[in-house]
């Protein structure tokens, strides 16, 4: 759930790609009273099966690795069956927001926030290895 968007915070990726970061800090009241609510009209009026997450961090966390965004409101408030991450922000994570140390953290931080339909290549590539390092150890983690 992208819940603010400022071209002028534009960071470049290695890759030359642009992806906008913006750093939100909100109270749990100011995001239920003034950011949930257009959202949650999106989603029941227009009938949406799944959200995505973008690159943004709420509270210093990033969407893709928000439980309480993406499992707790989208999916247990709003009852969408389908969670999706936006293409490359799980890479994101580690090289420009510096959330997750190693890939295959960013890779497990998705998946046990709920989130269940990939963009990217990232989690292609360090999936199997966040199983090994047992980065991922629940199967409700990957269920």
């Amino acid at each position: 759930m992208d819940l603010s968007f400022d071209k002028s915070k534009a960071e470049a990726k290695d890759d030359g790609a642009r992806h906008l970061l913006v750093l939100v800090s909100l109270t749990m009241w100011n995001l239920a009273d003034s950011y949930e609510p257009p959202f949650k009209s999106c989603v029941e009026q227009g009938k949406a099966s799944s959200v995505m997450c973008a690159y943004n961090l709420v509270n210093g966390i990033p969407n893709c690795a928000n439980f309480d965004l993406s499992t707790t409101i989208a999916r247990g408030q709003w009852g969408l069956p389908r969670l999706h991450r936006d293409c490359d922000a799980v890479a994101t994570m580690c090289f420009n927001e510096g959330y997750a140390k190693e890939s295959e953290d960013a890779v497990a931080a998705t998946l046990k926030a709920g989130i269940d339909v990939n963009c990217g290549s990232h989690f292609k590539k360090y999936g199997k290895s966040a199983l090994e390092k047992q980065k991922v150890v629940q199967e409700s983690d990957i269920d």
